[in-house]
């Protein structure tokens, strides 16, 4: 019987090729990146009082920045809170780099005691021995060993009064990290000024990890070719590898090469005159090696797919050996085509002499005897018609290697060695995650019986307490699962809505969102303010057909949308869904919001013969997504457009609040969660928008429970709850970050991370008492290859915690515009669209039942935060305060009238709070 699986094709991620050492910032954090593996990705600086409450802390103080070809300057002054900081990051000639801080902290900071200024270098890339590192104070240069290289740390410069040491945090559970960490002694009666720097370098790109292997004795071609063709491939210098520069170490993938002065070119078909085999490549002395790294590339390639083009043999010392098998198109490509394939990475690009390019690919093999010590190498032709060239070798030492390195170099390498092996998949067979309505009724993959039908049977949807009920089935509370349809996802093909719609409720789907429907003039909006009939038409029988089949919808409203459109005037700004923060407090675009309320939610569907704010199919609304005043997503320059009309109109509110309020006038912050007057104005900005639109669609009709924003940015978000009837948040693993160029797309898994770093304090932060959960956008995101662990963890979390609803993100998303045709002929995954991957959706049937059928049990113990109502205007969330608690059961939160009760201020204190309350069962 054959064997069902399915083959996933996983994005090759950019190799990194003798990058050096290089210092940058993101969103004013630092960041140190040594050949392509980050070092460091944090610093702050924090006054602490003697029982290491924090009173000041450098992150939530707003900033300026200055750039230059040669670094940047970061400046943090906020007097009143008693701070002054300039950080000075200048690179230096030979790929050295100047970090200086000059600290100022001025007197009169009550309570201020113990100044920490930490410098966080992530383990993965230390984790050597602790002898092996130059752990304790400074008191000169040190060199420090890490994946990326050797690194120098000179502390020369530093004058401040303090102590300034490496310290190694691994097994402290609160930090897991190693840090350059500088600690002094506030006193609130004279101040404290003083300076730290350090200048760091690349003594060396090699870490004591790896072992080069050196091919320059069998090495056969050199780079360059001449007319007689007597070098590379012999097809002339206008066709050759004469760019590559051998005399450089390269590194790719998070692996080093010191390249050989020539190739090694083996035999082929088409290349007879190379030799069939190098002959062994003798090691200096025996060693254990855990895997070993290969630059190589190929010519002449005309070999099928996955076929054995060579065997790289290793030579064990008891006399066995082992041949690692050279795949095409799996571990080497032809040269020509520079990109990346399943376990080859691009690791170089050049000109071939003739203008065109070529690349040289970086390729990862374990050793399948790693308790072996190997004496040689040795490289052999299986004589195909594709020629290959071997230029580098290096071996990962086993006694070195650490679990921590070698995720971090799966991490870096981005492959997937013997995930998919064509010798035994080859009689394997698709097995497509449907779509459309593919999947037989009654049988085990038809879970829509857990739907009634049609939804809206049982009445609207209500808040009781802390969850939801149907008016009719009073006593038994709702759960929801559900998904995104986003962008052309709510307006697929009339013929395709009936198969969409069944095959949701098939994969236990009860509801679906309707998203970013409006975003884009290519949508639902005309130019004349009306809604495109044929847009609209699609629309309302898609949401009929769900309805029919027991799926409520999710209605968002201000998802950012096409305001100048609805206003039937020329577009203001060019992509008018960036207008989303200034469409908080402008009233021409809240005049638009409203628009759009009223042509969709007010107009009849003829598929159901109801308007939507009448049909108990709609079972929520949603007022904005992502969206607040309060949010520290973006310096508000950038945010608020078009800044020309729309930066004076919010700046004279913010001068008309400071006057009212008894403040000096002052410039706009960079953003407003920096300060508490800050806070306190975009509070009250947030809430006349969300109250205004509440009261809105309660007069437009609506009777469905309503949402404001659906990101907890800060507590003063909380501040809306009289107008609300549910909250909810977004939670992203291993996200690509689409800002960095190239695009870094992180391979990483949540099950081995500490439970503080995970969706276990990252969606809990919404959990206000007395008021239903509703997450309408989470997933871990594509290609990370630990992403199956996504739905089991957060369905049985989501179970654990009694939340109410749990919308994956998504079907339709993103990065393929939700176009449904696009599954006819390549239903291909997409970083958030996953309706066809096996690694998330493929689960769905599992999640639906573990979620709704409550497979899972809710927490017996209830952990219920109580804070001042002060704590509104803070930056401390209370999830993240202590982010390990909510795996210790419900968790909640609610403010208190007493500005004496604080439970969270007197539990975070508590040195030992984690012990004693993880000794307790939930």
């Amino acid at each position: 019987m054959k064997r069902l699986a399915v083959i996933m094709f996983l994005a090759c991620l950019v190799a990194y090729a003798g990058e050096g050492l290089k210092v940058s910032e993101s969103r004013h954090l630092l960041r140190i990146v040594s050949n392509g593996v980050t070092l460091m990705d944090n610093d702050n600086l924090v006054l602490q009082t003697d029982t290491w409450q924090i009173i000041r802390n450098l992150q939530k103080t707003p900033f300026t920045v200055k750039r230059d070809d040669n670094g940047f300057v970061h400046r943090w002054e906020q007097r009143d809170d008693g701070l002054v900081i300039e950080r000075r990051v200048r690179r230096l000639p030979d790929n050295a780099y100047r970090i200086e801080y000059d600290l100022e902290l001025l007197p009169g900071i009550a309570g201020g005691k113990a100044i920490e200024l930490t410098m966080h270098f992530r383990v993965a890339p230390m984790d050597f021995p602790a002898a092996d590192l130059p752990i304790g104070p400074l008191t000169g240069p040190i060199r420090v060993p890490t994946l990326g290289g050797n690194i120098r740390i000179d502390p020369a410069g530093t004058t401040a009064v303090g102590t300034l040491a490496l310290q190694d945090m691994r097994d402290v559970s609160w930090c897991q990290r190693f840090r350059l960490h500088f600690a002094a002694t506030y006193d609130p009666a004279t101040g404290y000024r003083g300076k730290v720097a350090y200048t760091i370098s690349q003594e060396s790109p090699w870490s004591p990890l790896f072992a080069p292997i050196a091919l320059d004795g069998v090495a056969n071609r050199s780079y360059a070719d001449d007319v007689a063709g007597n070098g590379w491939t012999g097809q002339g210098p206008q066709n050759c590898l004469a760019s590559f520069p051998a005399d450089q170490p390269i590194t790719a993938g998070g692996y080093v090469f010191q390249p050989a002065t020539k190739a090694l070119i083996l035999r082929s078909r088409n290349t007879p005159n190379f030799p069939m085999n190098s002959g062994r490549v003798q090691l200096p002395k025996p060693e254990r090696f855990a895997s070993f790294g290969f630059l190589h590339t190929a010519a002449w390639s005309n070999s099928d797919a996955g076929a054995a083009v060579a065997n790289y043999r290793v030579h064990y010392a008891d006399g066995s050996h082992a041949d690692l098998p050279l795949r095409f198109l799996i571990d080497v490509e032809d040269w020509w085509n520079v990109r990346n394939m399943h376990n080859a990475l691009v690791a170089w690009t050049g000109d071939n002499g003739g203008g065109r390019n070529v690349a040289v690919f970086m390729s990862r093999k374990n050793n399948p005897h790693p308790e072996r010590p190997v004496t040689a190498l040795e490289f052999i032709s299986t004589d195909s018609v594709t020629t290959v060239s071997v230029i580098a070798a290096t071996g990962v030492r086993q006694a070195l290697l650490t679990p921590a390195m070698a995720e971090e170099l799966e991490r870096q390498a981005g492959t997937w060695e013997n995930n998919v092996n064509p010798d035994i998949t080859a009689d394997w067979f698709p097995c497509p995650i449907p779509w459309q309505d593919s999947v037989q009724p009654g049988s085990a993959l038809d879970f829509s019986g857990l739907n009634h039908r049609p939804a809206g049977k049982y009445g609207f949807l209500r808040r009781v307490g802390d969850h939801f009920e149907f008016a009719d089935r009073p006593g038994e509370d709702v759960r929801f699962w559900g998904t995104n349809f986003a962008i052309t996802g709510p307006f697929p093909e009339k013929d395709l809505a009936p198969g969409i719609a069944k095959c949701m409720a098939a994969q236990g789907v009860n509801m679906v969102r309707m998203h970013l429907y409006a975003a884009r003039p290519v949508l639902i909006n005309s130019p004349d303010g009306t809604l495109k009939p044929d847009m609209l038409d699609r629309m309302q029988f898609l949401m009929a057909e769900l309805i029919k089949n027991g799926v409520y919808i999710y209605m968002d409203l201000n998802d950012g949308m096409c305001y100048d459109q609805l206003l039937a005037r020329p577009s203001t700004f060019p992509v008018e869904e960036r207008l989303k923060l200034s469409s908080l407090f402008d009233r021409d675009l809240i005049r638009a919001t409203k628009r759009m309320a009223e042509l969709l939610f007010a107009t009849v569907n003829p598929y159901t013969g109801k308007r939507p704010v009448d049909d108990p199919g709609i079972a929520c609304y949603e007022i904005m997504n992502e969206v607040s005043m309060l949010s520290n997503w973006h310096d508000l320059r950038e945010a608020v457009r078009p800044p020309k009309t729309m930066l004076p109109k919010l700046e004279k509110l913010w001068h008309d609040w400071l006057r009212k309020n008894g403040h000096d006038l002052c410039d706009l912050p960079t953003n407003f969660s920096l300060s508490e007057s800050g806070r306190r104005f975009a509070i009250e900005l947030d809430n006349a928008y969300i109250s205004e639109m509440a009261a809105f669609l309660r007069n437009l009709g609506v009777r469905a429970p309503i949402s404001a924003t659906n990101i907890t940015f800060a507590n003063g978000n909380f501040a809306a709850a009289p107008y609300v009837d549910y909250f909810g948040d977004h939670f992203y693993w291993a996200h690509p970050n689409f800002r960095a160029q190239p695009k870094s797309y992180p391979i990483e898994p949540s099950l081995t991370r500490p439970v503080t770093a995970t969706i276990i304090p990252g969606l809990p932060k919404s959990s206000l008492v007395g008021y239903p959960v509703v997450h309408s956008e989470w997933n871990y995101c594509y290609p990370n290859s630990y992403r199956c662990e996504g739905l089991p963890l957060a369905t049985a979390y989501a179970a654990y915690q009694g939340w109410d609803g749990m919308i994956f993100y998504g079907a339709t998303g993103s990065c393929d515009d939700g176009d449904w045709n696009r599954f006819r002929n390549n239903p291909n995954i997409q970083i958030h669209s996953q309706q066809t991957d096996p690694a998330t959706w493929g689960l769905t049937h599992f999640a639906a039942n573990l979620y709704r059928r409550g497979d899972v049990q809710p927490a017996q113990r209830d952990l219920r935060v109580v804070l001042p109502q002060s704590a509104l205007y803070s930056t401390q969330l209370a999830a993240s305060a202590l982010p390990f608690l909510p795996s210790l059961g419900r968790f909640s939160f609610e403010f208190a009238a007493d500005e004496n009760t604080n439970w969270l201020g007197e539990l975070a204190m508590q040195i030992d709070a984690k012990k004693k309350i993880s000794t307790t069962r939930s």
